[in-house]
C-alpha cells in the first residue's frame, strides 16, 4: 500500500480538498496531511505571516474554512523542515499549492504542481492565450510573470475559491467570447465542482490542478 504525504500552506485536514483526490486516487494509496499552519491559530497567522505591502502573496485557509493571506517568503521558508518530518512516514510528497517554490532537500519523490503545471500547459497552448483565474488581486502581478515565464500568455481574473461561488460564476461568463484556447483554475482550493460552473459559464475547456494532479500520482505511486 502507497502512501502520499500531503502538505498544505495552510491547515490540515483539508477537507474541502482531499474529497476530489480520494475520488480519484487509487484504493491502495493512503493519504497522510500536514499543515504550515497546523500549529498555529488563527490570530497568530495574522501576526507572523501576513505579506507585507508589496511582498508576493500566497492564499490558503484554516482547519474552520477562513481564508487567509500569507507570506510566499515565509511559508516557502517553512516548507523544508515540514518536508523533512513527513517523509519519514510516506512514499511520495504532494506540495498543495500552485505557487512557486524552491528547490528543497528530499529523500522521497517531491511533486511541486506549479512545475508540472506550466510544462504541460505549454505543450498545449499552441502559442495562444489561456484564460487563468486566481484567488486575489494582489496575485496578478507575479502568477502573470510566471506564467509569461514559462512562454505562456495569459487573460487572468480573480475570483476565490474560498468565498461565494457568484464571483466564480460571474468571471466564468467572462472567458465564454474570449479567444482562449483553454482556462486554468491556478489554485489548489478550486474543486471540482467549481471546475463545472466554470466550463458551463464559460463554454470553454477547463483544467483543474487538483485533479490533474492525483491522476499523476496514480501512475507514480506503487
Amino acid at each position: 500500500m502507497g502512501k502520499l504525504g500531503i502538505i498544505t500552506i495552510g491547515q490540515s485536514p483539508r477537507i474541502d480538498l482531499t474529497e476530489d483526490l480520494v475520488n480519484i486516487l487509487n484504493e491502495n494509496i493512503t493519504v497522510i496531511e500536514r499543515g504550515i499552519l497546523d500549529n498555529y491559530t488563527y490570530q497568530e497567522v495574522i501576526d507572523n505571516f501576513k505579506p507585507s505591502h508589496g511582498e508576493k502573496m500566497l492564499v490558503s485557509r484554516m482547519k474552520d474554512g477562513r481564508e487567509v493571506k500569507l507570506s510566499e517568503k515565509k511559508i516557502t521558508d517553512c516548507m523544508q523542515e515540514c518536508i523533512i518530518d513527513l517523509e519519514k512516514d510516506v512514499d511520495m510528497i504532494l506540495i498543495l499549492c500552485t505557487g512557486r517554490f524552491p528547490k528543497y532537500n528530499h529523500n522521497k519523490p517531491l511533486l511541486i504542481p506549479q512545475e508540472i503545471l506550466h510544462s504541460i500547459v505549454s505543450k498545449l497552448s499552441n502559442e495562444k492565450e489561456i484564460g487563468v483565474i486566481i484567488p486575489k488581486d494582489e496575485q496578478i502581478d507575479s502568477i502573470t510573470n510566471w506564467w509569461e515565464e514559462s512562454g505562456i500568455k495569459i487573460q487572468v481574473k480573480t475570483a476565490s475559491p474560498y468565498k461565494d461561488i457568484e464571483t466564480i460564476e460571474n468571471v466564468s461568463k467572462h472567458f465564454k467570447n474570449k479567444d482562449i484556447e483553454y482556462i486554468i483554475l491556478d489554485c489548489m482550493g478550486y474543486s471540482q465542482a467549481m471546475k463545472e460552473i466554470v466550463k458551463t459559464r464559460s463554454q470553454k475547456m477547463v483544467i483543474l490542478p487538483r485533479t490533474l494532479i492525483a491522476r499523476i500520482i496514480n501512475e507514480l505511486i506503487i
